[in-house]
């Protein structure tokens, strides 16, 4: 008799982020051996390039301080930030009580590099304490990634246990002309 029949698997959290990892790093490698892009990649190496960021929206933003069954609706918002560089940052509305928010914000950067790395967070915002809004999560895209024009969703890696399940953010770049 086989002593795993009957047995359901249940992937953990850890398993759905490295899955979504996993199936960025594939289409980006295979992306990576396209020689258009090895070319454009070649053209943008180094030089300042100017980038337009839109962050849709998101989807399953959802909260869990560890203190009630179930909480209240978040009030999300994204930040978008040139990694190291706090000046270089652009912030979405608030969404009112809402686990799948759509912002359509958009934000333009005049310096990012290939080296570079945006960065998003999803917080919930604390009305009583604008101080102590709480990160629910982030993910980021290399400044390659973003040069080269990425659209799509990304996974939201949570921070400190505040989310619950998976969350996705939905954004698009496009790399446009130096003035």
């Amino acid at each position: 008799p086989d002593p795993w029949a009957g047995l359901e698997r249940r992937p953990g959290p850890w398993e759905a982020a490295f899955c979504g990892a996993l199936e960025v790093f594939v289409a980006e490698r295979t992306r990576q051996q396209d020689p258009m892009y090895q070319q454009k990649a070649l053209d943008l190496a180094g030089e300042i390039q100017r980038l337009r960021v839109t962050i849709f929206g998101a989807r399953n933003v959802r909260k869990g301080d560890g203190s009630e069954e179930e909480p209240p609706p978040p009030k999300p918002y994204c930040t978008c930030e040139l990694a190291g560089q706090a000046h270089m940052r652009g912030k979405t509305n608030v969404a009112r009580d809402d686990p799948d928010p759509t912002w359509n914000y958009t934000i333009e950067f005049d310096r990012i590099t290939t080296k570079d790395t945006l960065h998003f967070v999803v917080w919930d915002h604390d009305e009583l304490n604008q101080d102590s809004d709480d990160a629910l999560g982030g993910t980021f895209i290399t400044g390659v990634q973003a040069l080269h024009g990425f659209s799509g969703e990304l996974l939201i890696r949570e921070l400190n246990g505040r989310q619950r399940g998976e969350a996705y953010i939905k954004v698009r770049t496009e790399a446009l002309p130096i003035l």
